[in-house]
Order: C-alpha cells, then sequence, then structure tokens
C-alpha cells in the first residue's frame, strides 16, 4: 500500500473509531480493515486514489463475508469533487446502497451524542419495541440495532438516492436516525410495517397453497380419467 492509500486508512479508522467502533487490522484476507459495533461487522477495503475496486478485489472481499447478514463487505472511498473530497464514504458491496457518517454541519465533525446519552437512548428505543411487541403479541423475534452515526441511503425510482430513518433486515430492526424522538417514532414504523408485512405474507402463502391443493386435485382427476380412456381401448 502507498503512503497516501495508508494515509486514508487511517482517516477511515480514525473515523469510524470515533463513533465507537472497535476496528481492527487484518493479518490475513482481502479487507484492509474489519470494524465491530452492535453486532455488525464491516469487512472494509480503502480505495482513496482515483482507482476504484477491482472486480478481483469485490468478488474476494464478497466471498469472504458469505451469506452472513450482520457482516458486511464495504468499500470505503473519498467524495468524487473537491468540494467532497475530505468526506469519506462508504458503499455496501452486497447492496449497492451507500453509507455515509453522518455530519453535524460539514466537513469531517462528527455527530457527537456521548456514551451516557447513547446508553439510556438505546435502552429506552428496546423498551418500546418491546412494549410494542407485548402489546401487538406479534413480531416476538424482531431485534433492534440502533446506528445513530450513519446515514443509509437507497437509491427509488428515478435514481435519486433517499436517506432512510430505519428499515428491517432479517429479523432486525435497524434505526439510523440520532434524534430520541424521531428514533422512536422511526422503531413504531419499523416495528408495525414488519408486523403487517409478514401477515400479508403469510395471508399469500396460505392462499397459494389452498389453490396449489385445488390444482393438484385438478390434475389428478383428469389423469385418471385418461388412464380410463386409454384402458377402455387397450
Amino acid at each position: 500500500m502507498t503512503r497516501k492509500g495508508y494515509g486514508f486508512e487511517r482517516r477511515v479508522r480514525k473515523m469510524l473509531e470515533r463513533c465507537d467502533w472497535t476496528v481492527v487490522r487484518p493479518q490475513i484476507g482481502s479487507a484492509d480493515l474489519i470494524a465491530m459495533r452492535n453486532g455488525i461487522t464491516w469487512l472494509i477495503k480503502c480505495k482513496g486514489g482515483n482507482k476504484g475496486i477491482t472486480e478481483g478485489e469485490k468478488r474476494k472481499l464478497l466471498e469472504w463475508a458469505g451469506g452472513h447478514k450482520h457482516m458486511i463487505p464495504v468499500l470505503a472511498v473519498r467524495g468524487h469533487t473537491k468540494a467532497m473530497m475530505e468526506k469519506v464514504f462508504f458503499r455496501n458491496l452486497r447492496t449497492g446502497r451507500t453509507l455515509r457518517m453522518k455530519l453535524r454541519v460539514s466537513g469531517d465533525q462528527l455527530l457527537e451524542i456521548s456514551e451516557g446519552n447513547r446508553r439510556r437512548i438505546l435502552v429506552r428505543l428496546k423498551k418500546e419495541l418491546s412494549r410494542l411487541q407485548k402489546r401487538y403479541r406479534l413480531g416476538l423475534e424482531l431485534k433492534l440495532a440502533w446506528l445513530p452515526d450513519l446515514v443509509q441511503s437507497v437509491s427509488q425510482v428515478g435514481g435519486k438516492p433517499v436517506e432512510l430513518s430505519g428499515e428491517v433486515v432479517g429479523t432486525t430492526i435497524y434505526v439510523y436516525e440520532s434524534d430520541e424522538q424521531v428514533a422512536l417514532a422511526t422503531v413504531r414504523h419499523e416495528f408495525l410495517e414488519a408486523v403487517i408485512t409478514d401477515e400479508m405474507t403469510s395471508v399469500y402463502v396460505d392462499a397459494f397453497n389452498a389453490l396449489k391443493e385445488v390444482i393438484e386435485k385438478a390434475a389428478y382427476d383428469r389423469k385418471e380419467k385418461l388412464i380410463d380412456k386409454l384402458a377402455e381401448v387397450i
């Protein structure tokens, strides 16, 4: 790695550590850095220059991550324009979504939330999820991960990136909002969306199974009639 590349890697590491990620530099493997927080692991490839990640590097990182939902292959790059050069952007190589460290105003000043407030807000968010689960007796398998230092973007129809307040991946509700009240509202929204989607999916599955049973019975009856007709000819 060049001195410039190592400098960018150090910048990425420092930025993550300031947001309470545990970051190590692996001795083996395809990642430049491994970052861990709240049960999530990022396998990070750092590209601070003009050259992007090669297909071979991307493939190796994806293979290393495997199918584990909480192990994410990530590409760390600088902003493309001169005004954005001092910002670091992270892209999930599995989904193509962009992750960005949340900034207070501009530059490299990170959003600051004291450790005491982090613990207090996280406890409150988890209590809210537990309250919803007990009230509705649904979504009992859901867990919560609060990541207030990240901006999760997803491209909508038309190509315009829209920042997410939260999302459900597998059985985990991810909340990206740093404001306590907005984060609470996000927990409620994502919980209701998850359980309603699950119930609607169950309806479709039941309807499909019922239709499948009707089709299989009709096919069986038709086959038996055909066999009877052929038997008469023989």
